[in-house]
């Protein structure tokens, strides 16, 4: 039993010690897992690179949605510089830049007085320094230099620049170009005004006439335009204008660019030195102020040719002495508005300051402004003319322009007579 058992224990440990194993199929497993499983460590790099490649593919996915619209504004902004610096190159080869940068040649352009920007600009482009008018004209807006431009005659290129051009115009050395003016003896405010504007020197002569008519400004430099201020202010007759007789006529060159108060400066202190110290001891010993002499003198020369100021001038001065109104018909002429040799009685009863038929004395001031001979005729009167108690003159034949005196009253009405249908001939052609 015990043999038995033990036979059976060792049957039972052989059997337990050698299993029955199917060698085909434990071939064939390992290989099969060594296909399908991977080790261990791959396994976990496998997981690991997995689960880093999720976040690397979610990072490009947000940097191209923020790149694109990115790239678009930079695209967009690229062109509108491009865009604009061509069109910058083109502004500027077609409207900014020098006519001809390698051009020599020289153009005379005259700016006158008067012309406005719009106008220089024009006459810079018709004469072929400047591209374009409109352009340089916003140029010299902007520049703020449009009222620094002078008037005158420049001389300009093609090759210059706006701001070569600018710096041309606005240069007083450059725009050194004069015109040369004669004013006649006898000429008026008005007359001026009317002449300066022909010749270009003003647009119009409002501006003229206002200075002329207050004479401020003048008063400080000059004492006599302030006695003339004194006299206005005091006097029932009041004057036209108080620089009237004061703007001694002559020969003067000005510059192109000159002003209403520049060219009153020049006319005036021209007076001042005609009328000499000798001149002012003269008046006062006539008992004349400047200003009576100046009112005298225009009268005189208004009323006969040259050579005839000195008797015209001892008949007024008898006349004056005399308590008799001068009865001028040159002081007529100043207010009236036709103006003719002979005037009728109706129209010789015209109220004015002015009228020496009504009004005794002088009148209220120059009547245009004198020369030197009529200056001088005023307070040098013709000594026998003078003494010899002349107290009339009338105009003989205007056509001659000669001056006949009488000493009488009866002579004077038959020189009136005899010379009357001359006047009216004349009125009737020559009448304004």
């Amino acid at each position: 039993m015990e043999k038995n058992r033990n036979g059976e224990n060792s049957q039972n440990r052989q059997r337990r010690s050698i299993p029955a194993v199917d060698f085909s199929q434990q071939e064939e497993h390992p290989k099969k897992s060594r296909e399908i499983a991977p080790p261990a460590s791959s396994a976990l790099k496998n997981g690991n690179a997995r689960r880093q490649s999720a976040p690397k593919f979610s990072n490009n996915k947000m940097l191209k949605a923020v790149l694109r619209p990115l790239s678009s504004v930079l695209i967009g902004l690229l062109v509108v510089v491009l865009v604009s610096f061509i069109g910058f190159r083109y502004a500027v080869s077609h409207y900014f830049s020098p006519v001809d940068e390698n051009s020599t040649q020289e153009i005379e352009v005259i700016i006158e007085r008067n012309d406005s920007l719009g106008e220089i600009s024009k006459k810079l482009e018709e004469a072929g320094v400047i591209r374009n008018h409109t352009v340089f004209k916003y140029y010299v807006d902007f520049s703020d230099m449009s009222s620094k431009l002078l008037a005158g005659k420049f001389t300009l290129s093609p090759s210059m620049s706006f701001d070569d051009i600018i710096s041309i115009l606005k240069r007083p050395s450059a725009a050194a170009d004069t015109t040369r003016l004669t004013f006649a003896e006898g000429i008026t405010i008005e007359g001026y005004g009317k002449l300066l504007e022909k010749e270009n020197i003003f647009k119009n002569s409002e501006m003229w006439k206002d200075i002329a008519k207050t004479g401020q400004g003048y008063n400080e430099k000059y004492s006599f335009i302030q006695e003339v201020i004194d006299k206005q202010n005091s006097s029932e007759k009041k004057r036209n204008y108080i620089l009237e007789g004061y703007l001694f006529p002559d020969t003067y060159e000005f510059y192109l660019s000159s002003n209403e108060t520049q060219i009153i400066d020049r006319l005036i202190a021209q007076f001042d030195r005609v009328f000499t110290e000798e001149y002012r001891a003269r008046a006062e010993e006539l008992g004349m102020s400047i200003d009576d002499v100046v009112t005298l003198a225009s009268i005189i020369e208004k009323e006969a040719k040259t050579d005839d100021f000195k008797k015209v001038s001892a008949v007024f001065h008898n006349r004056l002495n005399s308590d008799m109104p001068l009865q001028s018909c040159a002081t007529h002429q100043y207010f009236m508005p036709v103006k003719k040799i002979a005037y009728n009685s109706e129209e010789l009863q015209v109220d004015s300051p002015y009228n020496t038929y009504l009004y005794g004395g002088l009148p209220a001031g120059p009547i245009c402004n004198p020369g030197k001979a009529a200056i001088e005729a005023a307070l040098y009167p013709d000594e026998a003319y003078l003494n010899g108690g002349y107290l009339y003159f009338c105009l003989g034949d205007p056509n001659t322009g000669e001056t006949v005196f009488a000493q009488t009253y009866e002579e004077h009405l038959r020189n009136q007579a005899k010379y009357k249908p001359l006047w009216d001939a004349y009125d009737r052609e020559h009448a304004s």
